[in-house]
């Protein structure tokens, strides 16, 4: 950005923004980083550990604790400087596992492979199909490979069981291995700490592999806040600096919330100076999110309001005894809503301009996706918890629908994977209803559903239609049956009659002449 003309003689510096909104530093950043570098260097002690101990590192801590930022700008930067013996010569890849955890791999180990195959996804898939292909992409040189797989949570959220389950067994599997070459940090939600110990091998690995991240003291957090502007000449006012630390020390989830108010801060600076003055009129941490949130908002026009409810809503999970989370969905979800292109190009552009949106491409189709930057926007915007507490009935819904739709698609649509009796009577009833519109595919997939219905009603009638038909000619062809017989019966019987009488008669004759 081109800064404004300094009052102190440092015109039209060009200065760029060193926080980073509601985005996670990345490797790139670790310049910027700061504050964190006690935590670092237990990171780096247990990767230093021999065995399996030293194979496995679980960063544990509840959303807002910066755990992706502290890997990824922390620790990956001090690996890469030796600090572990041999680990400048590690080989590194990141990953997320929603929704394909397997194709997500396959596309970062491809990444950094020697001779990359053509594919890696069938042997991924395999019985110990992640040491073949860590064998299959590494050189024989015996180089190691540092995994980081961001938000580890997400396997239980937005991924499979079934998928889930084997990705863990694959994983555990190379870790375990005693000829491994694979080291594995993940980060993780506390709130979804219990999931993976359900896993017996997973579970043991997080028992010794866990590093929970404690809250940033004053100290930390003050660095945090000048240590990335000082050598960009640019000061914050020193009563700030001691009003932004009171306002996020041992609060829950403030990184996030503290370093979006650092972003807009350093827009909106005095030349070089940040100031009190503009802090307060952000409305502080808790008020400068949600206040451009809404501003945002205003920004786009009422008459798009009604989108970027729908957009949101379709990139929130709904927790299920945890806290909501975000959703990565494909852009083009989002497009196959029934709502205006141009309202839904705008709401897009506006919040992921702000930081607000995030924006990347799907590892299987290439096509881009959008997420929530954090899950601060959820907790923190007023409206955006407002639209998930009164739609969570809707939400959950459309979810089962989607679920179901991918199915019906995946299996070429069958119409065995259409959906019957009740379920169809209560999804299809919900959609009548409902201020949460379908998408063109979810709302395809359910006219099949009920055509298929129709159908099937309609061949119903018709086949006891036609059992009422049969059944009536039946009848029909016994009467007549019956009254064929009884017309025989009574001919039969007046032949009979008729030569008992003649005979009779004959009879009665004989004797007559015999006398």
């Amino acid at each position: 950005m081109t800064d404004r003309p300094d009052p102190v003689g440092n015109l039209g510096a060009d200065l760029d923004n060193p926080f980073k909104g509601l985005r996670s530093f990345a490797a790139v950043d670790a310049d910027d980083f700061h504050g964190r570098e006690r935590l670092v260097e237990r990171l780096i002690g247990r990767l230093g550990n021999p065995g399996t101990r030293g194979r496995f590192i679980a960063v544990v801590g509840p959303s807002g604790r910066g755990k992706s930022s502290v890997v990824r700008a922390g620790l990956l930067p001090a690996l890469r400087r030796w600090a572990v013996p041999l680990s400048g010569s590690w080989f590194t890849i990141e990953m997320t596992p929603a929704p394909h955890p397997f194709e997500e791999l396959e596309e970062a180990l491809l990444g950094v492979a020697v001779n990359p195959p053509a594919s890696l996804l069938e042997q991924l898939e395999g019985e110990h199909g992640l040491q073949r292909a860590l064998r299959r992409v590494l050189p024989s040189d015996g180089s190691q490979l540092l995994l980081v797989i961001d938000q580890f949570e997400e396997l239980f959220t937005q991924v499979d069981r079934e998928t889930a389950d084997r990705f863990i067994s694959a994983l555990v599997s190379a870790v375990t291995d005693e000829h491994s070459r694979l080291r594995v940090v993940v980060t993780l939600r506390a709130d979804f700490y219990d999931r993976p110990l359900r896993y017996s091998g997973l579970g043991e690995l997080l028992r010794d592999g866990s590093e929970v991240i404690t809250p940033m003291t004053p100290e930390e957090l003050e660095r945090a806040v000048v240590g990335p502007v000082e050598p960009l000449g640019v000061t914050f006012e020193p009563a700030l600096v001691a009003e932004l630390v009171r306002d996020v020390v041992d609060r829950p989830g403030a990184l996030p919330l503290l370093q979006y108010a650092l972003t807009e801060l350093f827009d909106e600076r005095r030349g070089r100076t940040i100031t009190l003055d503009s802090y307060r009129e952000l409305g502080g941490v808790s008020g400068a999110l949600a206040r451009r949130a809404e501003a945002l908002l205003a920004g786009v026009g009422d008459a798009s309001h009604s989108v970027t409810r729908q957009v949101f809503l379709r990139l929130v999970t709904l927790g299920e005894g945890t806290g909501d989370t975000r959703r990565r969905v494909l852009q083009s979800e989002l497009e196959q809503l029934s709502v205006d292109r141009a309202m839904l190009g705008a709401v897009l552009d506006t919040f992921g301009r702000h930081r607000l949106l995030s924006f990347d491409r799907d590892p299987v189709t290439r096509s881009p996706t959008v997420e929530i930057s954090h899950e601060a926007l959820i907790t923190e915007w007023a409206r955006l918890r407002r639209w998930i507490d009164g739609a969570r009935h809707d939400v959950r819904n459309q979810r089962r629908l989607a679920d179901f739709m991918t199915e019906w698609a995946s299996s070429d649509h069958a119409d065995e994977y259409l959906l019957r009796g009740g379920r169809l009577d209560q999804l299809h009833g919900w959609a009548t209803t409902t201020t949460l519109p379908l998408s063109e595919p979810e709302q395809a997939f359910l006219d099949a559903c009920v055509a298929h219905r129709d159908r099937a009603a309609e061949d119903e009638r018709e086949r006891q239609q036609r059992a009422i038909d049969t059944e009536q000619r039946s009848r029909r062809r016994t009467r007549q049956l019956a009254a064929v017989g009884l017309v025989a019966v009574l001919v039969a019987a007046s032949a009979v009659f008729g030569a008992v009488q003649w005979r009779s008669a004959d009879n009665a004759r004989a004797s007559a002449e015999q006398n």
